[in-house]
């Protein structure tokens, strides 16, 4: 890919200074397109070659060991998503009154 950018850049240099002919010109964005292309489909290939790798792994060759690291590892806790409650007003209220009533 670095190549076909230098070499970009060196069809730029040649526009700008009125030294590349026409026919040139269709020829380098004619490779430009296909080694862009080609790079495109090299990359989504082996991105459905990783997803296939994964599916053939089942379930049952995955030790217990590993799916209670990834469930804790990757799951999210009941109490790191809550916050703590505070205490209404009328609750700390009736609290104070019952432990009064219980004094007398």
């Amino acid at each position: 890919m670095m190549i076909v950018g230098d070499r970009l850049r060196y069809i730029l240099h040649q526009l700008n200074s009125g030294q590349l002919p026409l026919d040139d010109l269709k020829k380098n964005i004619e490779y430009a397109a296909l080694v862009l292309e080609t790079a495109y489909m090299d990359e989504t290939r082996r991105i459905c070659d990783e997803d296939d790798d994964l599916a053939e792994v089942t379930p049952d060759t995955v030790p217990d060991e590993v799916r209670e690291w990834l469930a804790a590892t990757f799951t999210r806790q009941a109490a790191a998503g809550k916050k703590r409650e505070k205490p209404k007003f009328k609750s700390v209220a009736n609290a104070i009154r019952t432990g009064i009533f219980f004094e007398k």
